[in-house]
């Protein structure tokens, strides 16, 4: 609560009045005395000034930034935005921050790359293309790891029951460059081969000598290829 001062209009006399009051009386003659008011109407749109509270914040942001606390200095980048969407040093400080992020996450997954930690190094690019969709260096490393093959892609697999010619060996040829024998009754073995086109021989010696040739191929690093083998008594391959 305050008071006006004002003049009485009959005795000129100086008075106060309560400015919560819309009139009052003069203590000296007893004249009702009431209030003008203003009232002033304002329409359209009102602009607030931000820009100190805008300089203050950038200062701030640049103040994490500069002690690697960019989580902290995003925040702040965002406030920013949220008083100017347009603000065009908020904008490249939130850009600055993706890219410092983006290349140290590659500067890892190129490390572990180059370690041939295939595996760790593929969930790092593409954590680098969620932040970065249109990152040309993740996406073409995430192209090459379609061609990696980081586990075994083809089987060969046998039951004992099934090799009836349990004196015999089974050799194994990948590529005319690749031999393995395997004695009767082991189980099998497996492979890791590039993406392309294979062939591969099954070969028993016994007393008695057979052979079958089968051609693949490889797509990428999903596929997989699985030959059961059979040897019947007289040493005839069937491979399914």
């Amino acid at each position: 609560m305050g008071f006006i001062a004002l003049k009485c209009p009959n005795c000129s006399s100086d008075i106060m009045l309560d400015d919560s009051r819309e009139f009052g009386f003069c203590q000296y003659c007893g004249t009702k005395i009431i209030q003008d008011r203003v009232i002033i109407e304002h329409k359209g749109k009102i602009q607030i000034d931000h820009t100190k509270e805008i300089e203050n914040l950038l200062i701030r942001a640049q103040e994490f930034i500069s002690k690697g606390n960019l989580k902290e200095a995003k925040n702040y980048y965002n406030k920013i935005l949220d008083l100017d969407a347009n603000n065009i040093d908020a904008r490249r400080g939130i850009k600055n921050i993706r890219d410092i992020i983006v290349n140290s996450v590659i500067s890892k997954a190129q490390d572990l790359f180059d370690k041939k930690s295939y595996k760790e190094s593929e969930e790092l690019f593409k954590k680098v293309v969620e932040i970065d969709p249109n990152n040309q260096i993740a996406l073409k490393r995430l192209e090459e790891f379609e061609t990696i093959i980081c586990d075994p892609n083809v089987f060969i697999v046998f039951k004992a029951s099934d090799m009836a010619s349990s004196f015999g060996k089974l050799k194994i040829k990948i590529d005319n460059s690749f031999d393995d024998f395997i004695s009767f009754p082991s189980g099998g073995r497996q492979y890791k081969l590039a993406v392309g086109i294979h062939s591969i021989t099954f070969k028993v010696s016994g007393d008695y000598f057979t052979k079958n040739t089968k051609t693949f191929n490889i797509d990428n690093r999903h596929t997989k290829i699985s030959f059961n083998i059979k040897c019947r008594w007289d040493n005839k391959l069937i491979i399914e």
